[in-house]
């Protein structure tokens, strides 16, 4: 793939992603009485409702990560998109494509 290309496929890889993804906001919530983690969405339906996601003993690193992801994407579509824009991308924004993309660059 060109430097091009493998940019304009993270963006799109990432898009596609936050779109067929839950909408946020994601937090992580644990439940007091067993101490156990899980990542949950709240939102807006007469009132605030808790959605559980994923439940787990053990998942508070792993929790973790997927919130802070998920605020993250927006940022990482505007450094992508700034490769682009630039002419000339810089060595870090080929590196987070790279990393979006996998071994499918």
């Amino acid at each position: 793939m060109t430097v091009v290309e493998r940019l304009e496929a993270a963006i799109a890889k990432l898009e596609q992603l936050k779109a067929d993804g839950t909408l946020g906001p994601w937090n992580v919530d644990m439940i007091p009485e067993t101490g156990e983690c899980r990542v949950v969405r709240f939102f807006e339906f007469f009132g605030s409702h808790l959605e559980e996601v994923t439940n787990g003993g053990s998942i508070q690193p792993d929790a973790e990560l997927i919130v802070t992801l998920h605020r993250t994407i927006d940022a990482q579509l505007a450094i992508l998109r700034a490769g682009l824009s630039d002419g000339a991308p810089l060595h870090t924004e080929l590196a987070l494509a790279d990393a979006i993309l996998g071994d499918n660059s």
